[in-house]
């Protein structure tokens, strides 16, 4: 049952890339602001980011490969232990490989930052384990959405059809 277990957790494809990420990110202007990060650092922040896109694209391809495998062998009538087994350790190198790569170019990002700014980035990094916190006191209305915010109240929100255009009233 373990073995199915870590199978099924395994199959939903950790370290796999989020959708879209063959798309260029959008530019981090709030990231600049907060960090006080000159043009050429988010210039180099982002090139990092290309690299490290690049050299995770083949391991993400074989993941997704493991994956498929995974899902047919798990599938048949008499599912070969041993089959799993090996696709199981295929996909925990993987892992292994994509958070190398992950921790390698963390370290190489934030070298790119001052003492100044690795000091506001913990901060964020503080501030953003509060995201919780955060989303249920506006679901509980203690805390209003910031106008700019995506979803009910702001762009996209009520009174907002699709592709942002205005819909029925409510």
């Amino acid at each position: 049952m373990a073995a199915l277990t870590t199978a099924a957790l395994l199959a939903q494809g950790p370290g796999a890339p989020p959708s879209g990420a063959g798309a260029a990110p959008p530019a981090p202007t709030e990231l600049a602001t907060a960090l006080n990060l000159s043009d050429a650092q988010v210039t180099s922040l982002i090139q990092l980011q290309d690299s490290k896109r690049t050299q995770m694209e083949p391991i993400a391809q074989q993941a997704a490969t493991q994956r498929k495998a995974l899902a047919e062998a798990l599938a048949k009538t008499n599912p070969d232990a041993s089959a799993i087994a090996a696709i199981l350790v295929q996909l925990q190198k993987l892992k292994t490989q994509m958070d190398t790569v992950n921790a390698s170019f963390v370290t190489q990002a934030t070298a790119i930052l001052t003492t100044d700014q690795k000091t506001k980035l913990k901060d964020l990094q503080t501030a953003q384990g509060l995201i919780p916190a955060v989303h249920q006191a506006e679901g509980l209305n203690l805390l209003a959405r910031p106008a700019n915010a995506p979803g009910p109240g702001g762009p996209g929100g009520p009174g907002m059809g699709p592709m942002g255009r205005p819909g029925p009233p409510l």
